[in-house]
């Protein structure tokens, strides 16, 4: 096992329930890390981005010299791609979402319909990203044996059940916002509230990421406990298709109605002009340095 690195804060993210292929998801997670937390330098966490994989795929994996290193190939160059073809694409959303949103101080019902449809284009880019990173996950777990899948699984189900005590945080999530947003104390404390008395459906997140590892296992054959490489390969290169498909509906379902709640939650609230200045200042900062990254050869 490798040393766990030492990372800034508000680089430190959990990962999303694609835990299945690892490096297809946790690359564009680790890109995502610094847009979905505010953090001040998307060159950071672009720099911290491989030494981080390869130690989640360590942590999970239980890799030996040979695989590390071809995960770290794979990783650089899933990076690269992903840096060459979508840090551009993110750098318009953030753009378009500026001007979208720094129009004035736009009823609720408008407000509220502007951000739903900034989050589902949002997720279409998740979504075009992570398809395209298929290659190289295929590559850099072309070497893994029945061993390392299974050490996977165990570490998976002891993460998965680490979720579970810890719950869901409230606090936690809005402070997420506050980073692009400085709310005050009352907005916060509303906020809080409000996510108490409709909670996000943390259950049905932990539900589902159980759910998509047993489809993973049964599409690759490793529920048998029995490695066919063909098989789990051809597994991995389907895998943003199925893991958009194999969603439970009970999850999705409770998702996006709470998706939908809380945008309009957001919407109700009445946002000074020093506040849509830093939020649209932070949006610009972000998407010149993305689209600075993109250029960059």
């Amino acid at each position: 096992m490798i040393q766990k690195p030492i990372w800034p804060l508000k680089l430190r993210r959990s990962f999303a329930d694609g835990l299945v292929v690892f490096l297809m998801t946790s690359l564009v997670v680790m890109f995502l890390s610094p847009l979905m937390t505010g953090c001040s330098s998307s060159k950071l966490a672009y720099q911290w981005a491989d030494d981080y994989i390869v130690w989640q795929a360590d942590d999970y994996f239980d890799l030996n010299s040979e695989q590390k290193k071809q995960v770290r190939t794979e990783t650089k160059a899933g990076l690269d791609h992903l840096r060459k073809e979508s840090f551009a694409k993110f750098s318009d959303f953030l753009l378009e979402t500026r001007d979208r949103l720094a129009q004035g101080q736009a009823d609720p019902a408008r407000l509220e319909a502007q951000l739903q449809d900034r989050a589902q284009r949002l997720q279409n880019i998740f979504d075009q990203s992570m398809a395209s990173l298929a290659p190289f996950a295929k590559t850099a777990s072309s070497d893994l044996t029945l061993k390392n899948w299974q050490n996977f699984r165990k570490e998976f189900e002891t993460k998965t059940s680490e979720l579970e005590k810890k719950g869901f945080d409230a606090e936690k999530y809005v402070d997420r916002l506050k980073n692009w947003m400085p709310l005050n104390n009352q907005q916060t404390k509303s906020l809080v509230q409000w996510l108490k008395e409709n909670p996000f459906p943390y259950a049905q997140r932990l539900a589902n990421r159980r759910h998509l590892l047993a489809v993973f296992e049964k599409q690759s054959g490793l529920e048998q406990n029995q490695l066919e490489p063909e098989r789990v390969q051809k597994t991995i290169e389907a895998w943003p298709s199925l893991y958009q498909n194999q969603q439970l509906p009970e999850y999705t379902a409770a998702l996006a109605a709470h998706r939908s709640r809380w945008l309009k939650q957001l919407a109700q609230l009445t946002y000074t002009d020093s506040q849509k200045k830093i939020f649209i200042g932070n949006l610009e900062d972000r998407a010149r340095d993305l689209k600075k990254m993109s250029e960059e050869k």
